[in-house]
């Protein structure tokens, strides 16, 4: 993720990261769309780190993020061949929704996914 402070945060957003002896294994960021939505992207898990819910961890803090902000919904864009974090996704609460309004749809998106925030 280039330069997080000038692509999320001064706009509104955040950028959260996971470290394991000072090394970062895990990120994500989450940029406001509109007055109520959000999106999250970039969420990146080292390998290594994977199957331990630090995924999980790092969406439930933009999850956070959104309720502090008063946001509605958090959205996010995806691919059907990430299976196991779109299953993560479902679980978490997400279903399949159009873009709302702010959304820039990357080209070889296949999935958008919402959730209300409550």
């Amino acid at each position: 993720m280039q330069n997080p402070v000038l692509n999320y945060i001064n706009d509104v957003g955040m950028a959260f990261h996971a470290n394991k002896n000072r090394v970062c294994i895990g990120v994500v960021a989450i940029k406001k769309l509109n007055l109520i939505d959000y999106e999250f992207c970039k969420l990146v898990v080292e390998e290594k780190a994977r199957g331990f819910g630090l995924g999980k961890h790092l969406v439930r803090k933009c999850i956070d993020f959104v309720k502090e902000e008063k946001g509605t919904n958090l959205y996010l864009q995806s691919f059907h061949k990430l299976e196991i974090a779109v299953k993560m996704y479902k679980g978490m609460g997400f279903t399949d929704a159009p873009a709302p309004v702010g959304m820039l749809v990357v080209k070889r998106t296949e999935i958008i996914m919402k959730k209300e925030i409550k």
